[in-house]
């Protein structure tokens, strides 16, 4: 028997993974929510006692969480490669990667996306439709680039950054550890680390507060193995 693919979390962006992927023989499982977002006959659970037998069902997987949740997201995909299941990327054939870049495990790239000359894509990143990164830019572990949103050269999103739908970001930027860029905001300084920033051009707004229940939820789960 063929073994399945595991998706982790039931909302949007595992209806995109398995409409835009064509991804078949599937399991999800998301313990925070009742049902999936989708109607179908893909087995779903979301009790943690329900893990250990997915998991040997699996060997490999892709979680499905976006929308600033880049720590969450790594996190997960961390602990499911400790136990021996692959991740797997979801490249679409309507995005266009020159063959300088390099992109890492369980990357995300919708489609429309272009990613130019000699950038780096690390793990665990989503990059949205339309999204353009330009040359000699780095995207750290967990990092989101929101729809249609473009980032100039040599910038540097770091870890769970996430730059929101439509944004512009200015050549050589650093937008900062699990900081997040408002929807259109046009970014023509360095953003500092857990700072929200909106406008244009982008100002701090507040700081980006973590779900740190969930954090330890999740880790639980896995610790319970």
């Amino acid at each position: 028997m063929n073994k399945k693919i595991l998706l982790w979390g039931g909302g949007n962006k595992a209806i995109l993974a398995i409409k835009l992927f064509n991804l078949k023989n599937i399991i999800i499982f998301d313990p925070y929510i009742e049902k999936p977002n989708l109607s179908s006959k893909i087995p779903f659970f979301n009790k943690s006692k329900d893990l250990k037998k997915i998991l040997k069902l699996c060997s490999s997987f892709f979680v499905c969480i976006g929308n600033n949740n880049g720590e969450d997201r790594s996190i997960i995909a961390e602990n499911l490669i400790l136990r021996k299941l692959k991740p797997i990327n979801l490249i679409h054939k309507k995005s266009i990667i020159h063959k300088s870049s390099k992109i890492g495990k369980m990357v995300m790239v919708m489609p429309g996306v272009v990613i130019n000359p000699n950038s780096q894509i690390n793990d665990f990143c989503v990059i949205n439709t339309s999204a353009v990164i330009e040359h000699d830019c780095n995207l750290e572990n967990g990092a989101e680039i929101m729809g249609s949103a473009s980032l100039a050269g040599g910038c540097l999103i770091k870890k769970n950054a996430t730059v929101g739908t439509n944004a512009t970001i200015f050549p050589n930027i650093v937008v900062n550890e699990n900081s997040y860029v408002g929807g259109g905001s046009v970014v023509i300084k360095n953003v500092k680390k857990n700072d929200i920033v909106v406008g244009n051009p982008a100002k701090y707004l507040k700081k980006n507060i973590r779900n740190k229940k969930k954090l330890k939820e999740t880790k639980i789960i896995f610790k319970d193995l």
